[in-house]
């Protein structure tokens, strides 16, 4: 506290009050009293802030423990997202590898049935045309006895060219002897060359069409394989999801947590610094009642205060008696001079305490 003329003055009137009796230590006391009062309530409110900091740092370390668990699992489902991904895309690719085996093998099939059916076509056309036996005025007339039969034989007669399916049937008249019919011989000839190759066709088609069903049944299982990754990422996916709203919820939380613990240690420090301060204006009464009952009481005679009245013996000069008026003004002063020299002593002991 910094001591100006004025603050000065009231308290050379204090001192004078305190002195003569008009106002004792009862003042001093309340003052006392009331720093006392103010202290234990500022010790109160720094006890209180302190508890609010250690509740709000147990709370951010929690918060913090509860942020580090959270961040852990969303790395995990991470990870898990990322490996059933991997999964996905290596089943994907297992499945279109598969339906592109399909596909071709299903082209391949689709042209083996194309010529398996020309094929089939070429043979039962050309087996619709099989010069058979009929009657006097079809193409391949024969004998009664054989007709609708393959006409294999010819023999001329006095009637023309017949046909027989064997030797065995009576000859026409004039003829002599069943021979080859030749047209009937490249039928034939043309018949084992179309049967075969419709047999072949027929193989090649069954052969293509066993692949194209193995194909398939390969294509179904790795598309079911894909499916079942497809939905183990979709599930993974939706975890790490999860985790990442409670990873970042916990965050919020912790640093909300952070921001009151700091707010809460600016409250505590701040209670603590206004209880110091309460502290030295508390010793600063303390110090005030003291001097105002050491001047005050000292003061008092009789239960009544002020300067002691009564005719003074002046201090002896060259063994005479002074007289009783010079003697008072010596008194007085010497009185001023006391309060002078304590008051000055007790200022000292107040500066410590600025």
């Amino acid at each position: 506290m910094k001591l100006t003329k004025n603050k000065l003055e009231i308290l050379v009137e204090e001192v004078i009050n305190e002195v003569s009796g008009t106002r004792g230590g009862r003042t001093a006391r309340s003052k006392q009293d009331t720093a006392k009062a103010e202290r234990d309530t500022q010790a109160d409110k720094k006890e209180k802030s302190k508890t609010a900091y250690d509740a709000a740092v147990k709370s951010h370390k929690d918060a913090v423990k509860t942020y580090t668990t959270a961040n852990k699992n969303y790395t995990i489902a991470d990870r898990d997202w990322t490996t059933a991904g991997k999964s996905r895309d290596t089943a994907a690719s297992a499945r279109d590898t598969a339906f592109t085996a399909r596909t071709t093998a299903a082209t391949a099939r689709d042209k083996a049935a194309t010529k398996r059916k020309a094929a089939d076509s070429a043979l039962k056309t050309h087996r619709a045309a099989e010069p058979k036996t009929g009657g006097d005025r079809d193409r391949y007339p024969g004998h009664r006895s054989d007709q609708g039969n393959p006409a294999k034989f010819t023999a001329t007669g006095r009637g023309g060219a017949v046909y027989a399916s064997n030797i065995k049937v009576p000859l026409p008249v004039g003829a002599r002897k069943w021979a080859e019919f030749a047209d009937y011989g490249g039928w034939s000839r043309q018949d084992s060359r179309l049967a075969s190759d419709f047999t072949a066709a027929d193989r090649d088609f069954n052969t293509k069409s066993s692949d194209y069903t193995s194909a398939d049944t390969t294509y179904q299982q790795k598309l079911s394989a894909y499916n079942t990754a497809n939905t183990a990422y979709s599930d993974a996916g939706s975890r790490r999801t999860s985790a990442g709203t409670t990873r970042s919820t916990a965050a919020s939380t912790r640093d909300t947590a952070k921001e009151r613990a700091d707010a809460a240690m600016k409250d505590w420090e701040k209670a603590s610094e206004d209880l110091t301060s309460k502290e030295k204006e508390e010793k600063s009464a303390k110090k005030d009642t003291s001097f105002a009952f050491s001047a005050g009481g000292g003061g008092r005679a009789g239960g009544k205060g002020g300067v002691a009245k009564g005719r003074g013996k002046a201090r002896k000069s060259s063994g005479k008696k002074g007289k009783g008026k010079k003697g008072k003004k010596k008194k007085d002063e010497s009185l001023f001079r006391i309060l002078g020299r304590d008051f000055l002593s007790e200022v000292n002991e107040l500066k410590k305490y600025r």
